[in-house]
């Protein structure tokens, strides 16, 4: 993971240590062990001073020296979510949670379909926000575009708990679907969630919010199954609604 600026990056490996790179001459700038084994993901602060490292629990470091600054609360299977608020002030993360398991037999009990959870953690008081239930755990990205709204691209079909959650998550990636995609407005203040009225028919591949969540672009493949492509789509906010347009067609890969 790049850091804002270009000028570092930050990786984690499956011994649990997290380094932090120059990028430009390739120097190891500091090592530390990050408490848990592997890393599922990495998250750079906007203002690049705050590092989030994720594997089935989440911790922030100061970035300079990798000093441990928080580790807030909740454990998981693996964290599929982890986004900073544009003004970096709030970290919004999330994941299924462990299967509780027979002690004795140490078998995975039955569990009801999975809900993912969006916790939210206060950078700068160092405090637990008010939990929100995301509306599916199949999430084929997320974008914060203030601290108050999220967007979501999510299947065209996703109603509630129980879906494959978003792959790796960390990239906004999802794996191969068929189920097209629509787009929606969450207010997390309010809980309530706006939907754009077109949605996006067909075989979906790996998605994308840009940065500052204004533009998206997706996989997928031409009619006759013989290119992929790439889609990217300017999105906007108009009356409080999610608008999404297309701007224009790549040619990813051609058989």
């Amino acid at each position: 993971m790049f850091s804002p600026d270009g000028r570092q990056l930050a990786s984690g490996s499956t011994d649990g240590t997290l380094k932090l790179w120059d990028a430009a001459t390739g120097k190891e700038l500091v090592s530390r062990p990050m408490g848990h084994l592997g890393v599922s993901g990495l998250r750079f602060s906007p203002d690049g001073k705050v590092l989030a490292s994720a594997s089935n629990e989440v911790k922030l470091w100061e970035v300079n020296s990798l000093k441990e600054r928080a580790t807030p609360p909740g454990e998981f299977k693996f964290v599929g979510l982890l986004r900073f608020t544009p003004d970096g002030k709030t970290l919004g993360y999330s994941g299924p949670t462990p299967n509780a398991l027979n002690l004795k037999a140490r078998i995975p009990m039955p569990q009801p379909p999975e809900e993912w959870t969006l916790k939210r953690w206060d950078v700068v008081a160092n405090k637990l926000l008010a939990d929100l239930p995301l509306p599916s755990s199949d999430l084929h990205a997320v974008s914060f575009i203030t601290a108050q709204r999220m967007l979501l691209a999510v299947p065209a079909n996703a109603a509630g708990g129980g879906g494959g959650g978003m792959g790796n998550g960390m990239g906004g990636d999802a794996m191969r679907t068929k189920i097209g995609m629509e787009l929606k407005l969450w207010d997390l203040a309010t809980g309530t969630f706006r939907t754009a009225e077109s949605k996006i028919a067909g075989t979906i591949g790996h998605v994308q919010f840009s940065k500052d969540g204004k533009l998206l672009a997706f996989e997928y493949p031409s009619g006759d199954g013989s290119t992929e492509m790439v889609g990217l789509w300017d999105v906007t906010i108009e009356d409080g609604q999610p608008v999404w347009r297309e701007r224009r067609q790549f040619v990813f890969k051609q058989q």
